[in-house]
């Protein structure tokens, strides 16, 4: 049996991106091609000790285009700002229409390397609810050879991402809801790893009356060491700590009559 050349670049790009993407998340295929996406991706993210990844809420889905070498060398490649592919209409409707994002992943094979956008996105900006109507069989698309696929890629992904999907989850909650959400899960961690290793934690808290504004500091010690940073949140016009960070319990208690105020003449 012959492997066709198409089929073994192919195989071999996707190997690649394998690579690559490895670190981020899981992978889910479909059983069948039947939604124009080649593989997806359950993403990750690095846990608060160090040891070993979380499993986050957010899936995403990538379609993967390869372009050879002899069909785009490094010579045409180095003289554009972009590359550019042919991609079926009713894919980039389903893509627009689907909630879940969908990248387009390009193997440029001259240059060895991967491109990639948010195809949702891109068919939003160009065409919105025109695609739905869009008479032409395919679509020309291109992308910068500025959106490299690489690691600060999948962490930008991650992060883009993460809001609208506690939305989604939270669907009663306020976006001011979710971002305290984001805010503070990482304290969380923090707190729970200072009382299993045995450190101290405390907060300093400056309000500056003229400004309006407060900082609180979250800092921690080990073992009579110094006290060290781990966070420093400003907010304009706090109220009170209990209410600012309702998942803390003050010992002892202290409203934000105790905060250490500062005026600026």
């Amino acid at each position: 049996m012959k492997i066709g050349k198409t089929d073994a670049f192919e195989a071999d790009y996707m190997t690649k991106f394998r690579q690559i993407a490895a670190p981020f998340g899981i992978f889910m295929d479909y059983e069948t091609d039947r939604a124009g996406r080649d593989i997806g991706l359950h993403l990750t993210q690095a846990s608060s000790s160090g040891e070993g990844r979380i499993v986050t809420p957010i899936s995403v889905w990538f379609q993967m285009k390869g372009i050879m070498p002899q069909t785009l060398s490094l010579k045409d490649l180095n003289a554009s700002e972009q590359v550019t592919v042919a991609l079926q209409t009713n894919h980039l409707a389903f893509w627009y229409m689907n909630p879940q994002p969908t990248y387009l992943a390009i193997y440029v094979g001259s240059a060895e390397l991967f491109l990639a956008i948010d195809i949702k996105d891109w068919v939003g900006e160009n065409f919105g609810d025109r695609i739905l109507a869009h008479a032409p069989k395919t679509v020309a698309v291109s992308v910068s050879k500025r959106n490299l696929l690489d690691e600060q890629f999948f962490r930008n992904v991650l992060n883009r991402n993460l809001v609208p999907t506690l939305r989604s989850i939270f669907s009663r909650e306020k976006d001011e809801g979710i971002a305290r959400f984001l805010r503070d899960s990482s304290l969380v961690k923090w707190l729970f790893n200072c009382e299993t290793s045995g450190s101290q934690a405390r907060i300093r808290v400056v309000s500056y009356m003229s400004k309006m504004r407060t900082e609180v500091y979250f800092e921690s010690s080990t073992a009579g060491a110094e006290w060290v940073e781990m966070r420093a949140h400003w907010q304009f016009a706090m109220s009170d700590l209990a209410s600012s960070f309702p998942f803390l319990t003050f010992r002892p208690q202290r409203t934000a009559a105790w905060q250490y105020r500062i005026w600026m003449g």
